[in-house]
């Protein structure tokens, strides 16, 4: 008898830790552990099942139970804003780490989350919410699938700089109107396998600009295979390579203007792109094979004195290529390149100078790089007109 009510009270005491839940505030909370003090937000609803959750909402970091005993709210439980369709905002506090499976799901009058200190975003977690702009934290290690999947309010999504975060094939399915992705993470600098695990995998391929940011060095294998969609990429400008095949399909990519720095462009870079210009830049010593299998490229812009090593294959179609004046000839002489029509009216403005100019006008003022006056100008300097800055070349 005595083990039996033994039994009894460990399961009680069990059934308390682990399913205890109160109200605070209006909203309710679910006990998570007696020992730590933690509870995570979870659902309340009418007797038909619908959330009673609607307006703005404004979760506390630390909650009290009716006994005043103290609890840290750190989740959001599984469901627990799940078709709270007048919801219209939800303030976080920094304590919270996790974000459960359909926690929002079918919010659509949700349109701003701030994810805070958020490390792990659940399955559907905002499926159909009404999210427009979204910015994922550095803290945020994993984003599972179709955790924003039908967001259609959805335009513009930045990933900050992070180590070791994943985000799940999916995740942003049938976000319908994202077309800009700010990217300055290292899930652009991984090596991918094919576009079925690649980054327009996670995003859609609707996405129609990728903005890299300047955290990132290097572009993955295939990292932006089959972008279908994808009309425009800036490129970091500490860039330093490029992997195989990462823009391989890419056919609304049309125009490329490869950094200064990078000084390969791997195998079928950009083969079966739309790619109709691509301006290569004077560091690329090596064009890999099939780079530019692109039957619409009609200008190429090399700004290498020595021509690069290439194959028949390396181009699909031999048209205009510009080169830098007085390199026509050595180009006429290099197999391959001579293929093309070559004409001498490249410039090289990557050293950031607009102009190479006389100058005696007492009228401007002048700098240098460090932004101090100077009383003569000579080399590269600022000059401070009425107009604006220029950076010149001063004679």
């Amino acid at each position: 008898m005595n083990k039996f009510c033994l039994i009894i009270i460990l399961l009680c005491i069990t059934v308390k830790s682990y399913c205890y839940g109160f109200d605070y505030n209006g909203i309710h909370y679910t006990v998570l552990s007696d020992i730590n003090n933690t509870v995570e937000v979870s659902s309340k609803t009418d007797v038909y099942g619908w959330s009673l959750y609607s307006g703005d909402i404004v979760i506390p970091e630390y909650v009290v139970d009716s006994s005043n005993k103290s609890y840290k709210v750190i989740a959001i439980g599984e469901n627990a804003f799940r078709s709270a369709t007048d919801l219209t905002s939800v303030s976080l506090p920094e304590s919270i780490e996790t974000i459960k499976k359909q926690s929002f799901y079918s919010t659509g009058k949700l349109e701003e989350i701030l994810l805070n200190n958020v490390s792990f975003v659940g399955e559907e977690a905002f499926y159909g919410s009404g999210i427009k702009n979204l910015n994922i934290p550095s803290t945020v290690k994993t984003i599972e699938k179709d955790a924003f999947s039908c967001c259609l309010n959805l335009t513009e999504v930045t990933v900050n700089p992070s180590v070791g975060m994943t985000i799940f094939t999916h995740a942003f399915y049938k976000c319908n109107n994202l077309i800009v992705v700010k990217l300055n993470n290292e899930i652009v600098e991984r090596d991918y396998t094919s576009s079925s695990d690649n980054i327009p995998s996670m995003f859609g391929q609707q996405v129609k600009t990728y903005i890299i940011g300047d955290e990132v060095t290097k572009i993955g294998n295939a990292a932006f295979t089959e972008a279908l969609y994808l009309e425009s990429i800036q490129f970091p400008n500490y860039l330093k390579s490029m992997g195989i095949s990462c823009f391989q399909g890419c056919t609304s990519l049309k125009n490329v203007i490869l950094p200064k720095g990078i000084s390969t462009i791997p195998q079928r870079a950009f083969a079966q792109s739309g790619l109709e210009s691509v301006i290569i830049p004077s560091s690329v010593m090596t064009i890999g094979d099939r780079a530019f299998q692109c039957s619409n490229l009609n200008d190429v812009t090399n700004l290498s004195i020595q021509p690069q090593k290439i194959d028949n294959y390396t181009f699909s179609v031999h048209r205009t290529l510009h080169v830098l004046p007085g390199y026509r000839d050595i180009y006429n002489k290099t197999n391959y390149w001579m293929n093309f029509n070559i004409v001498e009216d490249a410039e090289d403005n990557s050293s950031g100078i607009e102009k190479i100019t006389d100058y005696s006008d007492g009228l401007n003022e002048f700098y240098n790089l460090s932004g101090q006056k100077l009383k003569q100008a000579t080399g590269i300097v600022i000059i401070k007109t009425s107009n604006g800055s220029k950076k010149m070349l001063i004679k």
